[in-house]
């Protein structure tokens, strides 16, 4: 039985495979902070929402995969091989990561404190995920973010679509000697 969001351990990021090299060597870190070249997918209407609460020094992760978010950016690139990057709960509870318990382009206020966050989270209209009643849709969209940089030893576990990308992902691994379990898992990812 799948383990319902609330009750989930993990919180996930997706981040293309191809950007994957230059966190493992610089960290993950916030769109603000990248003076770089990276695959960048996020939607301009929420970056402009992210800067008015001064949110561009943070990144944003949501407590499962297959968030209407995620499809949309591997709809809107086809050809891009995506990944997941996880971090364990706690970490980010220990970390002080910050919530916004909805769709960040229409919610309103500062980022709520870790407890305070999942309280205010609809877990119950979360677990439906249906992206067709747009309340479910908005609260599918809650983010966990933070300031600053996440080392990629941090990572619980990175998620891939192909045997060819796992393969990617442990060679770059080893040229890094970073120690994160790889999990070929495509059922999380879009199907193009």
């Amino acid at each position: 039985m799948a383990v319902t969001p609330k009750d989930g351990k993990l919180i996930y990021h997706i981040t293309a495979l191809k950007n994957l090299e230059s966190i493992f060597k610089n960290n993950l870190l916030p769109r603000g902070n990248i003076n770089f070249d990276i695959l960048d997918v996020a939607d301009e209407n929420i970056l402009e929402k992210r800067e008015k609460f001064k949110l561009e020094t943070h990144t944003p992760f949501h407590f499962f995969a297959s968030t209407p978010f995620s499809g949309s950016v591997q709809i809107s690139f086809p050809e891009t091989e995506f990944v997941y990057l996880c971090l364990n709960r706690n970490v980010a509870k220990n970390r002080k990561f910050k919530i916004i318990p909805n769709h960040p382009l229409h919610y309103k206020e500062n980022p709520l404190e870790w407890g305070q966050g999942l309280e205010k989270i609809d877990w119950e209209l979360m677990e439906q995920r249906d992206y067709s009643n747009h309340e479910c849709k908005e609260i599918c969209m809650a983010e966990c973010i933070y300031e600053g940089s996440i080392p990629a030893k941090a990572f619980a576990c990175i998620f891939v679509k192909s045997s060819e990308s796992r393969d990617k992902v442990v060679n770059l691994l080893e040229k890094y000697g970073l120690k994160v379990k790889v999990n070929l898992t495509p059922g999380m990812f879009k199907k193009i």
